[in-house]
């Protein structure tokens, strides 16, 4: 900040000059009167009061800041400010260019700010996390589109948004369990690029919205570009001449232009979501619905960040400078409570001191969860550089203002210096109870994992003989007894074997006769014997020949979908047919992904609820009883596929594997069964989705935060 040199001008004998190019008019501020300054150079726009601005029109260069005091005090009387604080405002004035003395107008003087200027540039480039790239000005091509879009921001474009929004919402609320289920299928590795699409589509029209309202109340857009976070490319647009706008509701306008129009897409896309049986459709639809819905509302309307909900917030309930006066009593409480500096809490214009404290310590936590979740997303997206890309940014983001508030409190004020002592058993009494957190208190997840109602065990009818299908008697579906007829198989060598056997047998047979009546006891002895084994083998095959009509080995429902591809095709001896499911035999099974089975392992035997979607009735209580011990990518539960309108992520298979099934998980995936008391699935259907829930004890907080850095090191 630049200062006065008190030891080398008076302060009574300095003149300020008035920038001639600014711009200020009155306006109101809640039920005072205050006036607006605009730096239409730099697209600036600050606020003042009534004292303020008197003060300020006094300083035309000739009148020094003693006279312009007294001449304020003359006109306003006890509401006018002191020296001390028309010394504070001079300097405001001077750093933020509003104002200049001969001396701060001089070339040194100048030189400084702008080497300030370009430092503070230089910083913002070293940003690897978050980069601003100005395009241009599109004034001209909003003008353009403006002419056919003003209609959207008029009352009939409101109530039509009103209406699509409300049906939109109403028609995801009705079907807001299948929509849950199908939003967990994108994060699939393979989506990123549709999702990053949709997104940069989205913000495109969300940007323009802004520039398109600005437009319709008479502003114009200074400024579009790119916003690198992350390396991800967000555009923006600078509407900040909206603050010339005479009522804070067209201001509120502007500000919710982009979410204005982000929900009325969402709103469409719940429609067509709802309408459509197309998978692909409803993919699309559904990416969307979360980027222009619920990450929008999120991130946008979240009052805690400078996006839209925070200026809807300031302007709609006359709040100016809500964030920067949050910080500055932040900064005030850590000065009085960490180091016991005396110092009286300040007063702010808007007069709502709780508000701007719990506004400042609300946004100092955002920001540290913002902090901390854009580091652990650089060293995850982008592998060994995000490492690097995170340690710069911390390095910036933290251990600078560290090394200086270590700075400070090492050399501190000697007029009003930090009470050394209270921050060092402040600091220590922290520093003992994150390591409390850290190694003691547990981390217990809770875990929702995918289910189905599903038959268990199910019987496998296999083929005992091999030939060729010849008939099919039962379809997928169709409920079958013990020793009903399945399939009829046809094996010409097995048949003409037999004959032989049998023409074998009748022929030892009468050999035996014959040389029993001519009393040959070896011959009939020998023959005899010969007879038993061709009875034997003849008995063996007659077996395998019975066997060639596959009967059902126990009640049940036949699950198999594609019997018909079995029609006069060769299956060998033990060739799955088809399975069975037995309705009296049934349980809960649960997939669980290949990244979430080290911790379920720690939950075998544990209690767990079971939610059946669309159930009336309670949630059902049991116990994880199995975990299978290998995972695959074989879709054994295809109610639980998104194609399906389940969680799981899938993808073709490829065509040169043989299969029966047309889709396969991304990832390995392993099946787990849910222990319920017995008659606890009678009025639910085979094949119903739902979820299980179970909380899993991880650790102490600290181990499981070192676990997931160092599988994530290891990764990459």
């Amino acid at each position: 900040m630049h200062t006065i040199n008190n030891h080398s001008y008076e302060l009574g004998a300095i003149r300020l000059t008035l920038r001639r190019d600014l711009t200020v008019r009155p306006e109101r501020s809640g039920d005072t009167g205050c006036y607006q300054i605009e730096d239409v150079a730099n697209s600036k726009f600050f606020r003042i009061g009534t004292p303020e601005y008197t003060f300020l029109s006094l300083l035309d260069g000739q009148t020094s800041i003693a006279n312009a005091v007294a001449e304020t005090a003359t006109k306003l009387g006890g509401d006018a400010f002191t020296e001390t604080q028309a010394a504070a405002f001079c300097r405001w004035l001077v750093d933020n260019s509003l104002a200049s003395t001969k001396q701060s107008a001089s070339v040194n003087r100048l030189q400084e700010q702008a080497e300030r200027d370009a430092s503070r540039k230089k910083r913002e480039w070293l940003n690897p996390l978050m980069l601003k790239i100005p395009l241009g000005r599109p004034q001209s091509l909003l003008r353009s589109l403006s002419g056919g879009m003003n209609w959207c921001f008029s009352s009939v474009g409101a109530g039509l948004w009103l209406v699509v929004v409300l049906l939109g919402a109403y028609r995801l609320w009705m079907n807001f369990e299948h929509f849950g289920s199908s939003v967990s299928s994108l994060v699939a590795a393979d989506n990123w690029v549709w999702l990053g699409l949709t997104a940069l589509l989205l913000k495109v029209i969300h940007e323009a919205a802004h520039g398109l309202a600005c437009d319709r109340f008479g502003g114009d857009t200074r400024e579009a570009g790119i916003l690198l976070l992350l390396f991800v490319p967000l555009p923006y647009v600078d509407v900040t001449s909206a603050w010339r706008f005479g009522s804070k509701w067209q201001r509120v306008i502007v500000s919710a232009a982009g979410m204005y129009a982000e929900f009325f897409i969402a709103a469409v896309a719940a429609i067509i979501w709802t309408s459509t049986n197309s998978a692909i459709i409803q993919f699309h639809a559904c990416n969307v619905i979360v980027t222009a819905g619920f990450v929008t509302l999120l991130f946008n309307m979240n009052p805690l960040m400078r996006f839209d909900g925070y200026y809807i917030l300031t302007d709609a309930f006359d709040l100016p400078n809500l964030a920067t006066h949050g910080q500055q009593d932040t900064m005030s409480l850590a000065r009085r409570w960490l180091l016991g500096l005396q110092e009286q809490p300040p007063e702010w214009p808007e007069g709502r001191r709780l508000i701007v404290r719990m506004y400042g310590l609300a946004s100092l936590v955002w920001k540290i969860l913002i902090l901390v979740s854009l580091t652990l997303a650089a060293a995850a997206l982008y592998h060994g550089a995000g490492i690097v890309l995170a340690a710069v940014a911390l390095c910036l983001w933290l251990l600078l203002p560290a090394f200086k508030f270590v700075k400070y409190i090492i050399l501190s004020d000697p007029i009003n210096p930090p009470n050394r002592l209270r921050f060092s058993l402040i600091t220590a009494s922290m520093a003992a109870l994150t390591f409390g957190v850290w190694n003691y208190v547990p981390y217990v997840e809770r875990i929702q994992l995918a289910a189905t109602v599903d038959y268990a065990p199910v019987i496998t009818v296999r083929a005992a003989t091999s030939g060729f299908v010849r008939k099919i008697h039962v379809r997928p579906g169709d409920s079958v007894t013990t020793g009903q007829s399945l399939f009829t198989l046809e094996n010409v060598e097995l048949t003409a074997r037999i004959q032989q056997l049998q023409l074998a047998a009748e022929t030892s047979r009468l050999d035996t006769t014959k040389y029993h009546r001519e009393g040959k006891l070896a011959a009939f002895q020998i023959e005899q014997e010969n007879a038993a084994a061709v009875q034997k083998r003849l008995n063996e095959l007659q077996a395998q020949a019975d066997s060639l009509t596959v009967r059902a080995i126990d009640n049940g429902t036949v699950l198999s979908r594609r019997l018909s591809d079995f029609a006069d095709r060769w299956v060998t001896a033990g060739t799955e047919l088809m399975l069975l499911g037995n309705d009296q035999q049934r349980s809960v099974r649960f997939v669980v992904a290949q990244s979430d089975i080290a911790s379920m392992r720690t939950a075998l035997h544990q209690p767990a609820q079971v939610h059946i979607w669309g159930s009336t009735y309670n949630d059902l209580t049991g116990v994880i009883a199995e975990i299978e011990p290998r995972g695959s990518t074989a879709l054994r539960y295809p109610s639980l596929a998104v194609t399906a309108g389940g969680p799981l992520a899938v993808k073709q298979v490829p065509s040169g594997e043989s299969t029966d099934q047309q889709w396969q998980l991304l990832e390995p995936h392993f099946s787990g069964r849910i222990k319920l008391k017995e008659g606890s699935l009678n009025a639910f259907g085979t094949g119903q989705t739902g979820v299980v829930e179970l909380t899993a004890n991880r650790g102490s907080m600290g181990r499981v935060l070192t676990s997931w850095v160092e599988g994530k090191l290891r990764r990459e």
